[in-house]
């Protein structure tokens, strides 16, 4: 017998697999004869709903679904920006999935980009020619990420009232945008954080 667990997607869609599937109990744990031919389409149909979900959630991808290019209007969301009305377009951000967000944006915007920094996790890179990456510890921040964090510190303040700024962040930003300030050292913060672990 195949156990599987909490995934119902067949009980709600095809009521002719209710004949095939033993409900044990209210921990969403059922029972299905592996040799019956709708166990093999029950999986296929999980790997399916699996990659079309990992598809959905993908950072590059929803960067994609909520920003459009239309002409010189970019619309992030239901926000409306009139690209011809910015002398520059800066880029930053940080996190574990900002180099595909970045790589999106890229795709998108491509040479309105005037200059970009993003701080990435370590191994999470990717090919971006517009929006420069620096790699950046995580979750113990380092001084890549205080360096990284300073210049993209620089990037913002250098901006004017006729710039506009998109920033990318996702999980994992404070740790890879440390930027101590007042009395603190980067070392506090480390030593803050290995005393969670």
């Amino acid at each position: 017998m195949l156990k599987v667990e909490s995934f119902y997607p067949a009980l709600t869609l095809n009521p002719i697999f209710y004949n095939h599937i033993q409900i044990l109990s209210s921990t969403q744990k059922i029972m299905i004869p592996e040799s019956n031919n709708i166990v093999t389409q029950m999986r296929k149909n999980a790997a399916a709903i699996f990659y079309k979900g990992s598809e959905a959630v993908e950072a590059g991808a929803a960067v994609k679904r909520y920003c459009k290019i239309e002409g010189s209007r970019l619309f992030i969301g239901s926000r409306i920006y009139n690209l011809s009305g910015f002398k520059n377009l800066f880029v930053v951000g940080a996190g574990k999935a900002s180099a595909p967000m970045g790589a999106a944006i890229e795709d998108l915007l491509g040479k309105r980009i005037t200059n970009g920094l993003i701080n990435v996790k370590y191994g999470h890179m990717a090919n971006l020619t517009r929006i420069r990456l620096r790699e950046a510890g995580h979750p113990v921040p380092d001084e890549n990420g205080q360096d990284g964090a300073a210049a993209i510190l620089d990037i913002v303040k250098s901006a004017g009232k006729d710039d506009l700024v998109l920033c990318l962040f996702s999980g994992g930003g404070s740790a890879l945008l440390p930027l101590p300030c007042h009395n603190l050292a980067l070392k506090d913060k480390q030593d803050n954080l290995m005393l969670d672990a």
